[in-house]
């Protein structure tokens, strides 16, 4: 059984459900779904509840827009059937890859022989010490 602080905030979101007028369990589903894309495991640790919250009031307008790539976004009821009601994040999430940037391999190569070099002149130091 939930009590405390967990309980309190989901009651906040389930009183957010029934207030904008949602009866429907298939409606229910398709918003808990809303729901699952805008709290990944990393902004769920964040307490990114009261953002869910707005955003959830404003799932009629300005939410729709939202890109692919922000925290949240919508999908459309269609796209989750057309996809065998998939709710993988992955499904529907846009990643941009932004490009790294690498030292050229010549150079890596350089510094591993310098420094094998290094390695070796103090192995024949401690070498001449015995």
């Amino acid at each position: 059984m939930l009590t405390g602080e967990l309980r309190n905030r989901i009651d906040t979101v389930w009183n957010a459900f029934w207030s904008g007028g949602i009866a429907n369990p298939l409606e229910v589903i398709e918003q808990i779904t809303y729901l699952l894309f805008t709290l990944t495991a990393e902004e769920a640790s964040k307490n990114n509840l009261p953002d869910v919250v707005a955003r959830w009031a404003e799932r009629a307008g300005t939410e729709r827009g939202r890109a692919r790539t922000e925290q949240s976004f919508c999908v459309s009821k269609m796209e989750i059937a057309a996809a065998d009601y998939d709710l993988s994040l992955n499904r529907y999430k846009e990643v941009v890859h932004e490009a790294a940037e690498h030292r050229a391999p010549k150079e890596i190569i350089a510094d591993l022989k310098a420094l094998e070099q290094e390695i070796f002149e103090e192995l024949d130091e401690l070498e001449a010490m015995l």
